[in-house]
């Protein structure tokens, strides 16, 4: 069994010595070398803890000064919500765009009804989840939104895990990836109509032999399988058909933290380039797995759209800016926060509230140099 990392196990411990519910708004926290002398354990491991601390909300960290209890923290009257993101949502290098775009949304709403949204990240790791899950519900959180980690094996099936078992009496409310088997609540992109329309819109521009990159089916990244289900619909409506080989493509690599390697992205297009038939269009993951594979392709002589199309999903900003452009999708990430925020007020307010799935529509976005 995964023991959770030391920096962790010092946060909770700071939490319940220095952040309790009589702790004083602006109380100053012991000094870094106090602290490293009180738990007997580095600098480093004490500066990250405290940066744990300061990233959940807990505290305000000042230059020279030291730390600080925050005004705004679990011990405060406000009402507490959490994000848990399998990456950093909030600001700074390690944030993802899709997930800070979904906390932009839950901030903003949550401040409406009167919350305090803090996120946290549960660093690719289910076990780091359920501790995070634990760990607000001890400190007096109302509810949570999970976007949760997937992993290349079903955990949906795991009757142990913290998403489908048990708790009922703790509001928890899922986003963008999920499954029903779990009886959440949740708030996910309408991802078959979405695909569907991206591979007739491919269709319609003359592409003939559409590529889609599948996920292990006993994944849970549920969003993307849903495009997969929507692209064979559309291939099946205009009488296209799918060559075995593509099925389950690409189905030799490992899925990573952050997506594929460099190297693994040389792979996939040399697979791309033996494939017979030769695809004219790729629909791959999202924008961040399309550029490099464009790049690949590009650097093995294909003419980038001319000879192979490559769309992304989720209109990230790299992508706006790439040469040549790629069609990609616009999903409205910050209203799906905002609907989660209700769903969780809803089951926050009323006891025994039946869960619900809200479908949000999205479009394909056509960039200028796509013909």
């Amino acid at each position: 069994m995964n023991r959770p990392a030391t920096y962790r196990i010092i946060a909770d411990a700071i939490r319940q010595t220095w952040l309790t519910p009589e702790a004083v708004p602006g109380e100053r926290l012991p000094t870094e070398r106090a602290l490293e002398t009180h738990f007997g354990v580095s600098r480093a491991t004490i500066s990250r803890a405290l940066a744990a601390l300061a990233a959940e909300g807990l505290i305000e960290t000042r230059r020279g000064s030291g730390a600080y209890v925050a005004a705004c923290s679990l011990t405060s009257e406000l009402q507490i919500i959490g994000f848990i993101a399998p990456r950093a949502a909030g600001k700074g290098e390690l944030q993802n765009p899709v997930l800070h775009r979904i906390y932009n949304g839950i901030e903003r709403r949550a401040a409406e009804l009167g919350y305090q949204a803090i996120a946290a990240s549960a660093e690719y790791s289910v076990t780091h989840e359920t501790e995070l899950i634990e760990q607000l519900r001890r400190m007096g959180a109302k509810g949570m939104i999970v976007y949760p980690t997937y992993l290349p094996k079903p955990r949906h099936e795991d009757a142990r895990d913290p998403l489908a078992q048990g708790g009922r009496d703790f509001p928890l409310v899922l986003t963008d990836i999920g499954s029903e088997s779990w009886n959440r609540s949740m708030v996910v992109i309408d991802n078959f109509r979405l695909c569907h329309d991206l591979t007739m819109g491919l269709l319609k521009r003359g592409r003939e032999r559409i590529l889609f990159m599948h996920t292990k089916p006993s994944g849970l990244h549920t969003s993307v399988q849903d495009r997969q289900r929507g692209w064979e619909a559309a291939l099946q409506r205009a009488g296209k058909s799918i060559p075995p080989s593509w099925r389950g493509w690409p189905d030799k690599f490992p899925v990573r933290v952050g997506g594929l390697s460099q190297t693994d992205v040389e792979l996939v297009a040399q697979q791309v380039l033996a494939l017979d038939p030769r695809p004219d269009a790729i629909i791959a993951w999202d924008d961040p797995t399309a550029i490099p594979l464009i790049r690949a392709l590009q650097s093995k002589g294909v003419a980038v759209p001319a000879e192979i199309i490559v769309a992304g999903f989720d209109n990230y900003e790299a992508g706006r800016y790439f040469s040549p452009a790629f069609p990609t999708t616009q999903p409205d990430l910050a209203r799906m926060g905002e609907v989660a925020v209700d769903l969780l007020d809803e089951a926050i307010r009323v006891k025994d509230i039946r869960p619900r799935t809200v479908m949000l529509s999205a479009e394909v976005v056509w960039r200028k140099e796509v013909s």
